[in-house]
């Protein structure tokens, strides 16, 4: 969940909080 405060991973967040 780092990817909260680094953009640089931010394609499988949108999908996980679709």
């Amino acid at each position: 969940e780092s990817g909260r405060h680094g953009r640089r991973k931010q394609y499988p967040i949108s999908l996980v909080l679709a």
